[in-house]
């Protein structure tokens, strides 16, 4: 496995990409956990896209983009293809969404609303939870901080 990682604005992204990242969104967060969201949410135009290739395949994506809510740079839409799962290739995933974010946005901390099941694994990425859990789309999320 050899891989890649791309960082772009969204006007940046081949018709391909954009292709492959929607679908690799829609395979997992609606169709696997069959959740019906706005998943074009008008934020992805503003938004830096990270996609992780093996090879010519896309097999992860985030993004980093700015919650308004928080103020704050964010983490988002961080998703690994099931056929790559177990392979430890989110966590690489994340730690360079962390590091990008930490270059684009030095001195700031990170933001993400985390669906509950990964709080132990953002824990381990340096993140702590604050507020209380809460349900978005029908998904038990914690409100996130790193930094």
């Amino acid at each position: 496995m050899k891989l890649e990682y791309k960082l772009k604005d969204f006007q940046e992204l081949s018709v391909d990409e954009l292709y492959a990242l929607l679908k690799l969104r829609q395979d997992v967060f609606h169709l696997e956990q069959d959740c019906l969201y706005p998943d074009l949410d008008d934020l992805d135009q503003t938004s830096k896209h990270l996609l992780q290739f093996d090879g010519e395949e896309l097999i992860g994506y985030g993004r980093i983009l700015w919650s308004v809510e928080q103020n704050l740079p964010a983490l988002g839409r961080i998703v690994i293809a099931p056929s790559h799962r177990g392979k430890s290739l989110g966590r690489e995933l994340i730690d360079v969404l962390n590091k990008l974010c930490e270059e684009l946005h030095p001195g700031k901390k990170i933001y993400i609303m985390a669906q509950e099941h990964l709080k132990a694994l953002y824990e381990e990425k340096g993140y702590v939870a604050f507020g209380e859990s809460f349900l978005e789309d029908d998904i038990p999320h914690i409100h996130m901080l790193r930094g």
